[in-house]
């Protein structure tokens, strides 16, 4: 949910600087981090079932 959320407001953490920490680390993690660099990660914030529009 952070993650989703960072992508929408990038400073959302700097106000929390440990969990800005926290995240970067975990985000750094071997497998974590090839993840999230890969097609596998989900670029969509919203599930498939959402709609546009209403």
């Amino acid at each position: 949910v952070i993650d989703g959320h960072s992508k929408l407001f990038p400073d959302l953490l700097d106000e929390f600087p440990n969990i800005k920490k926290h995240h970067d680390k975990i985000g750094s993690l071997k497998g974590v981090k090839e993840y999230l660099a890969s097609d596998r990660n989900p670029t969509a914030l919203n599930g498939s079932s959402a709609k546009w529009g209403g």
